[in-house]
């Protein structure tokens, strides 16, 4: 009896001294400094839902310091986020960036690797636009092959249609200049969305995305996690303006990605052809010199400078204070590559604050949106349609409002915060290790 449990116990202290552990990292080139990108909600919930599973996930973000040698450091305990040191020079502009940094990504991703390597442990790689060339996926990945390493491939949207919607700059030079980069951008979206394969499986974020996916690499595990937002702990204004309809759009200013036209050309028509004038619109966010240009003349050119308030970038405390003032929220889409294989961020943010939004009929929308009870859904993108929508909702009594933002808030944490895909993460870590 005791030569039996002697023997158990033994058994017991080699598991535990020699069993393989997982270690998730999550690898960006995002700057995680700046809370207010869309991306940093996704990685940190991402990484919650990783450590949920494993209780073992980090992340690494690459960032432009001063000191050129990659040196791996921790720089938030809450969410183990860590840093590799990248000179500033390598980081000039995003041509420069994605196509000509390949010895500096290289000698970054061997410390990386060294740095986590040990013989009990098993590295898994989340890559999170990390790998944001043709020639990074297959240089690196072959490098982690070799490791033995694990690579999941996470994709919001398609390289490609990504490459098509970038706006052409103002000048004759520059727009040439922008020309052959643009095309070089398309062909780099091509080859990508065709290298897919390779991975050991992916993270997507809309079913048409799975079923691209499903497609190019049908014997590869892939898990879809809509946008995941932070739990908030800021008091939600529910309190509608009977007097005012106060409109926003926050964002990264990009008229070709979301119709920040039509949003426009809505507010001229229902001040000016349907003579209403009780409607106030807030537009924040970061903008390019030439999209700020182009808003301030559009805004010009509707005539609607009376109605408009643009108040440029905000701080993440800034956003919050300007969402929690508004009555309804725009997050239209083009009905595009972009549009329908994404998921806008925007979506699960203001469903966090209980705000109701007025989204494009794309992608998964309809999915976590029924029309007229958490969300309004704009069937097209036409702004007298949309101008229409706004007389409606107008006229709306404050307790449907209520209701609605109730609703949309509920939506958000059954679906757009981390702890709802807890079980679904560890079996989908279980069939990329088959």
């Amino acid at each position: 009896m005791l030569l039996v449990i002697t023997s158990l116990i033994v058994q017991y202290l080699l598991r535990n001294k020699y069993s393989i552990v997982n270690k998730i990292i999550i690898l960006t080139e995002f700057d995680l400094s700046n809370q207010s990108i869309a991306s940093w909600a996704r990685i940190i919930e991402l990484a919650k839902v990783f450590n949920s599973s494993t209780n073992n996930a980090i992340i690494i973000a690459s960032l432009a310091m001063d000191n050129s040698n990659p040196v791996v450091n921790a720089i938030d305990e809450e969410y183990s986020i860590f840093t590799v040191g990248r000179s500033k020079k390598c980081e000039e502009n995003i041509f420069h960036k994605r196509y000509f940094l390949q010895k500096q990504k290289y000698h970054e991703l061997k410390q990386i690797v060294k740095y986590f390597e040990h013989p009990h442990q098993k590295l898994i790689f989340i890559v999170y636009n990390y790998f944001s060339s043709f020639f990074d996926n297959v240089i690196f990945l072959k490098y982690l092959k070799k490791k033995n390493i694990l690579v999941i491939c996470e994709r919001n949207e398609r390289a490609l249609g990504s490459a098509l919607i970038r706006s052409y700059p103002s000048g004759f030079l520059k727009r040439i200049i922008f020309g052959l980069f643009h095309t070089l951008e398309i062909v780099n979206g091509f080859f990508i969305d065709n290298y897919l394969k390779n991975y050991d499986g992916f993270l997507t974020i809309s079913e048409n995305y799975r079923t691209f996916l499903s497609r190019k690499a049908p014997d590869k595990p892939i898990l879809k996690i809509p946008v995941l937002y932070k739990k908030l702990v800021i008091n939600i204004n529910t309190n509608y303006d009977q007097e005012l309809l106060k409109v926003g759009y926050f964002g990264t200013i990009n008229f070709k990605r979301d119709k920040i036209d039509i949003i426009l050309k809505a507010i001229s028509l229902f001040t000016k052809k349907f003579g209403f004038s009780n409607i106030e619109l807030t537009i924040g966010g970061k903008a390019s010199k030439h999209e700020e240009k182009k808003l301030k003349k559009k805004i010009k050119l509707f005539g609607i400078d009376n109605f408009v308030n643009y108040v440029g970038f905000l701080s993440e405390k800034d956003l919050f204070s300007e969402l929690n003032k508004q009555n309804v929220l725009f997050a239209l889409r083009n009905n595009d590559m972009q549009g329908n294989y994404s998921f806008a961020t925007k979506i699960a943010m203001y469903m966090h604050f209980g705000k109701i939004s007025i989204v494009s009929n794309v992608s998964d929308n309809s999915l976590y949106i029924t029309n007229k009870k958490n969300a309004f859904i704009l069937n097209k993108n036409d702004a007298e349609e949309l101008a229409k929508l706004l007389i409606d909702i107008s006229k709306m009594d404050h307790r449907s409002l209520s209701e609605m933002s109730a609703s949309a808030f509920q939506t958000a944490q059954n679906y757009f915060t981390y702890s709802a895909y807890v079980s679904a993460v560890s079996h989908f870590l279980n069939e990329v290790q088959r």
